[in-house]
């Protein structure tokens, strides 16, 4: 948590917990001194899907190497249990990390903001309709919305709470 709340990332303990859950043999971490200097996730959907996350450096210890001794890691790992794609987002600050290693700028991410206050009562929300789908979640600094999907403009706005674009002119 102390490496996130530095960087000012939005996961909450929770999140790290599910990741821990989720992946135990895939989520790595190097401590200098008895403190975490690093980390990184994988996440192994399969043998279709690897998502690589939580790339996270204290600043005290960047330009040292320890981010791309972490993702050589977990290619390492991947080489032992292939799949299909390896997917992440990344920071400013960590795609040139990733290139070094391959990825490719695939898409821009978007991230939006709403002034607010975290929601700490706030459920994990999920609808579907068809092919239409969201999701929701709690953060430390405000809740998460997305991913989504609308495959048609009904599906869309038939989701519990949300105005069809039409009607919120």
């Amino acid at each position: 948590m102390a490496l996130k709340d530095e960087e000012g990332w939005n996961q909450t303990e929770q999140d790290w917990l599910n990741l821990f859950a989720f992946a135990p043999d895939s989520c790595f971490g190097i401590e200098i001194d008895g403190i975490l200097a690093a980390t990184t996730t994988l996440v192994s959907y399969g043998t279709d899907l690897a998502w690589v996350g939580m790339v996270l450096t204290a600043a005290q210890y960047r330009r040292q190497g320890l981010a791309s001794a972490l993702m050589q890691h977990a290619l390492d790992y991947l080489a032992r249990n292939p799949v299909d794609w390896i997917k992440l987002d990344a920071t400013v600050m960590g795609r040139l990390v990733y290139q070094r290693f391959g990825f490719a700028d695939e898409c821009a991410l978007e991230r939006w903001l709403r002034p607010g206050t975290p929601a700490p009562s706030f459920v994990p929300q999920s609808y579907e309709l068809g092919d239409s789908f969201a999701r929701g979640r709690p953060g430390s600094k405000a809740a998460y919305f997305g991913p989504c999907r609308a495959a048609s403009p009904r599906g869309g706005a038939a989701a519990p709470g949300v105005v069809p674009r039409s009607a919120s002119r």
